[in-house]
């Protein structure tokens, strides 16, 4: 018994020390780090000499997917005319099927990356075409996250130096889905990669001067303007209307209209909101704000979200600005921007800057407006600064335009507008 007990006591003594062993080896052991991969090489071919090629443009979807697991490596093969993959031609308007990009993907996710000889990737052509591609783009923004992970050196795809339209203004040319709009803007936000994806939107405001490579003047916000039906939506309830403006952008896959015309205009609108509040992240405003601070300015949202929140036109932002303000200070912006702000509640003419307790007359004349180009039309809406001197300079309208290297015009125009001021420089000499 005691001969039992001493071996069992070796037995546990020995079991411990070889546990402590093992934890030892743990805790010295460098942990693995998995390496990237090298870009890979492509091949030019003929596409009729390239089986996966051909089956995919003849839209032959059963011997597509067996050839793909059969042969992978026919997915590192280019046409040799286009320049254009497997990958590429599936994201035509073919219909390919889900599972058949999903296995072109498994087999090279790379693919994603390869620009034609177009400098367009597959993710341009699954924007472009209506109908056959729309399920596609989630598939790929979502891949798109993890590309620059899995390659070594990777930069952003060759889209040359006067790149073409974006994937997303692509997308908001077509009309195409809410599902398809949020993965391109989502993913063009993961990474400074992927921003070759949506480098405009045309929902940033006016204070963000920094232009991306890739970007263009114009605008997928813009693009889905042209299908909108501005006279139908003012319209709609106004309650309805306010409802949407303000709901957050997470509901904007809901729909809650019966009548098929209206549901159109809801998607638009939501579309539209969507690009907005993309560019105004981290920014407390109403909509009416966000829409009269856009760098691409356009009118007609600003009567319409004016027609659903017109309390909005007299209150400030968390700037301390009413949306006239942001107007004049755009150096850009139209007359009819000011025209449809006035529009709302010309009683925003009145209202002065926290900062410097200006005027919104003496806050255009710094910007550079001029007498024609929306001066005019804040002096007949309130003509009352007109006699009022600039706290931060000390000189009314007139002088503080002639400071500033107005046109002639303007000058005059503001003079005019107020011969007292003549009459009493006159007495006083």
């Amino acid at each position: 018994m005691k001969a039992e007990l001493c071996s069992f006591f070796r037995y546990c003594a020995s079991f411990r020390n070889e546990e402590m062993k093992k934890d030892s080896l743990l805790e010295d052991a460098p942990l693995k780090r998995v390496s990237k991969l090298y870009i890979p090489q492509y091949k030019s071919v003929s596409r009729r000499n390239c089986l996966l090629l051909n089956f995919i443009w003849e839209k032959d979807w059963p011997n597509a997917i067996q050839r793909i697991h059969s042969h992978p490596s026919e997915t590192f093969c280019v046409t040799e005319n286009s320049g254009r993959s497997a990958l590429h031609l599936a994201s035509f308007n073919h219909g390919c099927p889900l599972n058949v990009a999903e296995a072109l993907l498994e087999a090279n996710v790379h693919a994603l990356w390869v620009t034609d000889n177009n400098n367009l990737t597959p993710l341009h052509y699954a924007a472009t075409f209506k109908g056959g591609t729309d399920h596609l783009i989630p598939l790929f923004c979502c891949k798109l996250e993890q590309v620059e992970d899995i390659f070594e050196g990777l930069q952003e795809p060759d889209l040359g130096l006067n790149s073409g339209p974006s994937p997303l203004l692509l997308a908001c040319r077509r009309n195409a889905p809410m599902a398809a709009l949020r993965a391109l803007l989502f993913s063009a936000g993961g990474t400074v990669s992927n921003k070759w994806i949506a480098p405009e939107t045309g929902g940033k405001p006016y204070w963000c001067n920094r232009r991306l490579p890739g970007s263009s003047n114009h605008s997928p916000l813009s693009a889905l303007l042209q299908h909108f039906d501005a006279g139908r939506a003012l319209q709609l309830d106004r309650q309805i209307l306010r409802e949407l403006l303000t709901m957050p952008v997470s509901s904007y896959s809901q729909r809650s209209l019966e009548d098929e015309e209206d549901e159109i205009v809801e998607d638009l609108l939501r579309k539209m909101m969507l690009l907005v509040k993309s560019g105004f992240a981290g920014y407390s405003g109403s909509a009416l704000h966000m829409v009269s601070s856009l760098k691409t300015s356009i009118p007609t949202l600003i009567t319409l979200v004016g027609a659903a929140m017109p309390e909005q036109a007299i209150c400030r932002d968390c700037l301390g600005f009413t949306p006239l303000h942001h107007v004049l200070s755009h150096p850009f912006a139209p007359l009819q921007l000011i025209e449809s702000v006035l529009a709302i509640d010309d009683q925003a003419c009145k209202i002065r800057t926290l900062e410097d307790n200006a005027y919104p007359l003496i806050l255009a004349i710094r910007t550079g407006w001029e007498w024609d180009s929306g001066v005019a039309e804040l002096v007949r809406a309130y003509p009352e600064p007109l006699d009022i001197v600039d706290a931060s300079i000390g000189l009314v309208p007139f002088l503080l335009a002639a400071s500033l290297d107005a046109e002639v015009a303007t000058i005059f125009e503001l003079l005019r507008a107020s011969p007292q001021l003549l009459c009493s420089a006159i007495n006083y000499n």
